[in-house]
């Protein structure tokens, strides 16, 4: 009776052995009699049971991880912004680039082996006083290997990634924003500069009138020629006193453009 006992443990082990060798398909041991042995298998298979279930739930959760990392990929890489999954640091600064997606190796030229790795400040310079909104909206410059710096507007956000502070940068190319910038302000400093000499080209006029209706008191007898030159004079001097409150009109206007330029 003892040796059939250990020849039925002997049996179950060596099933539970042959089901430890598969995989997630996890099947039982056999179930004979009603003894001890016969309880032990039992409590075998509840156990093997819920291993089962356990495998299953992890199985699933590894496709559902699996199938949230394709659309990740596919919304990542397809996406017409730049985008950067950058690690944070300590200071919560960025540091190192996980990943890229196309559009940004195309706007810097670069493999995707060799910018993984890179640290953000060799690829990207953060504009004086480009940080705004709370850390989130920074400006500054792409900095391709071979050709001039790309201005670009970024959005950041972070989160944890594996337990890892990181953050998603979100880039805009603002090239076109800028050029339009600067010539608004190179128009701005023209008009200033015209403006400016228009006030000198008054003063220059009304100088000289003041020295000839100097000169008219000298011909006290002439009083019909006097009177005509004198009109003429009035009129000149009200031309450029118009010249000076349209200066003046103008001056504000471009106050205010220079206030609001950005």
């Amino acid at each position: 009776m003892e040796k059939f006992g250990l020849e039925r443990i002997s049996a179950l082990n060596r099933e539970v052995q042959d089901i430890g060798g598969q995989s997630l398909q996890i099947g039982s041991v056999r179930v004979q009699g009603d003894d001890e042995v016969t309880e032990l298998a039992k409590s075998i298979n509840t156990l093997l049971n819920s291993i089962q279930v356990m495998l299953r739930s992890i199985e699933e959760d590894q496709q559902v991880i699996c199938e949230s990392e394709a659309r990740y990929r596919l919304l990542f890489n397809v996406a017409m912004d730049p985008m950067l999954l950058v690690a944070l640091d300590l200071d919560d600064k960025p540091g190192i680039i996980l990943d890229a997606n196309e559009a940004v190796l195309s706007m810097l030229d670069i493999s995707r082996d060799a910018l993984i790795g890179l640290r953000l400040s060799k690829v990207f310079s953060i504009d004086e006083d480009g940080i705004r909104l709370d850390n989130h909206f920074i400006l500054g410059h792409f900095l391709p290997s071979r050709s001039d710096p790309i201005p670009v507007e970024v959005s950041m956000h972070s989160f944890l990634l594996n337990n890892r502070p990181s953050a998603i940068w979100i880039a805009r190319d603002i090239s076109e924003r800028v050029r339009i910038e600067e010539e608004r302000q190179v128009s701005v400093e023209q008009l200033s500069h015209n403006i400016e000499q228009f006030a000198i080209l008054g003063d220059n006029i009304r100088n000289p009138l003041q020295t000839i209706r100097g000169y008219l008191s000298l011909f006290e007898e002439r009083t019909e020629y006097v009177e005509i030159i004198e009109d003429q004079i009035e009129q000149i001097d009200a031309r450029i006193k118009k010249l000076d409150e349209g200066w003046l009109e103008s001056e504000n206007v471009i106050n205010f453009l220079r206030r609001n330029r950005k």
